[in-house]
Parts: C-alpha cells; sequence; structure tokens
C-alpha cells in the first residue's frame, strides 16, 4: 500500500461570517482542475473551478453554496498563496506614458475591503421591507452565461433577495424559484427601492490592494486591483 503524506493545516477566517477554518494547500488533482478550465474558454467553467478548488482545500464548511462570491475569492487567493508561492508578479500599462511596469505582490497582505458596505435591510414601510444578502457563490453556475450588463444586475439582484417581512409575517425568497423571484422583483418593486438594491449591490467588499508609483511624466498613481483576474493567478 503507498503512503498517504499529511498536508499541513493553515488557519483561516470566512471574511463575511468571521468563522475560522482550517485549509490545506492544493494539490496535484486540485492544480489539474485548474489547468484544465484554463485551457477552456467558458468563462462559468473557470469560476466553478475555483469553487471547486475551495471547496476541495477548505474544512468545516457547511456549505460552499451559501459563502459569498467575496468569501470564494478571498480563500482562493489565500490557498494559493500558501500552494504555490505567496509572491506573485503582474505588469500594468500607465494610460498616460504607455509604458510598461511590473509589480510583485504578497498575496498574504491582500484583505478584503468592507468600507463601502450598505445596510443591508431596506424598509418599504413602517413594518415592512425587504432583507438583503451579498450574492452567493451559486450564482457562478450561471453567471458565466450571462450576455449583457442589465441580465447579470437582474441575476444580482434575484440572488440577493432572504425576505420580505410585513409585521409578523415573513415570506422567505430563498425556497422560491429563480422565475418567480424575477417576476416578484419585476412586479412589485418601484425604482426608489430598485436603487437601493443596486447601491448594496455595488458596496459589495471586494478584494483590495493598492499599487502606488510615479510615471514617466511625474505624476502620483494609485491602481487599485479588485478581482482574481487583476492578480493573474489563475
Amino acid at each position: 500500500m503507498l503512503p498517504r503524506i499529511e498536508q499541513p493545516l493553515f488557519k483561516m477566517k470566512v471574511p463575511s461570517s468571521g468563522k475560522e477554518i482550517m485549509v490545506r494547500p492544493m494539490l496535484v488533482k486540485e492544480e489539474k482542475i485548474l489547468l484544465m478550465a484554463k485551457e477552456g474558454d467558458d468563462y462559468s467553467e473557470k469560476l466553478l473551478a475555483i469553487k471547486q478548488v475551495v471547496n476541495n482545500c477548505c474544512q468545516d464548511l457547511d456549505n460552499i453554496d451559501n459563502l459569498t462570491i467575496f468569501d470564494i475569492e478571498y480563500l482562493f487567493l489565500k490557498i494559493r498563496a500558501i500552494s504555490v508561492d505567496n509572491m506573485v508578479k503582474i505588469v500594468l500599462t500607465d494610460e498616460d506614458d504607455n509604458e510598461d511596469r511590473e509589480f510583485e505582490i504578497d498575496l498574504s497582505t491582500v484583505e478584503i475591503d468592507s468600507s463601502e458596505a450598505k445596510e443591508n435591510v431596506i424598509p418599504l414601510g413602517e413594518e415592512s421591507g425587504i432583507t438583503l444578502r451579498y450574492p452567493t457563490s451559486k450564482l457562478y453556475e450561471e453567471i458565466g452565461k450571462i450576455e449583457n450588463q442589465q441580465e447579470l444586475i437582474d441575476a444580482l439582484v434575484v440572488n440577493s433577495l432572504v425576505n420580505y417581512y410585513d409585521g409578523d409575517q415573513i415570506y422567505d425568497f430563498t425556497k422560491e424559484t429563480k422565475e418567480n423571484l424575477e417576476k416578484f422583483v419585476e412586479d412589485n418593486i418601484n425604482a426608489a427601492t430598485y436603487y437601493k438594491m443596486r447601491e448594496f449591490l455595488e458596496s459589495m467588499p471586494t478584494l483590495k490592494h493598492e499599487i502606488k508609483y510615479k510615471n514617466n511624466e511625474g505624476k502620483e498613481k494609485t491602481v487599485t486591483l479588485s478581482s482574481l483576474n487583476d492578480f493573474f493567478i489563475f
């Protein structure tokens, strides 16, 4: 019988909940998942690969579909750091002097920025309102198939619905179908409320790392990295 090599475990916190979990580095099987997804052109497959790697490497997760999108991105970034190398190099092109510059980033220093987060309850009356949540990773199953910005916003809104309350009566949206929720939004939500829902989504916490430099024209520049694509780690 071949030996089983024990992998080191690292403590990490899930950003949205603060729950502490144990995480192991990626193995060859996870690398293969990423390589296969990278070779294809399907964006949704790449996102699902990231989700699968996070699910494989993290212990103590109740349900990965309940994690937010920024939870998945953060955990994947940290798993990449402990598995391969915490230092990555990216190249940025300055829009003013058109010069390419290479920067080295320590992934272990990248955190989630929630400074702009909005209230998740939108009152509709004295005793009624809608409760929202940040979109969950389940949205990864369809996000790559969305063709335009409005469809993406609609998908995010539907995915963020938790419940509608009116006094003591609570209507649970999490058990409804996507089609029913789309119809509810179209037939019941006024423009002002819809705008507040979009504000909540636009203020969603994200990865954040700032790069500051001075270009050849003497201008002080700040570039903010806020997605996995920005860190070129996939």
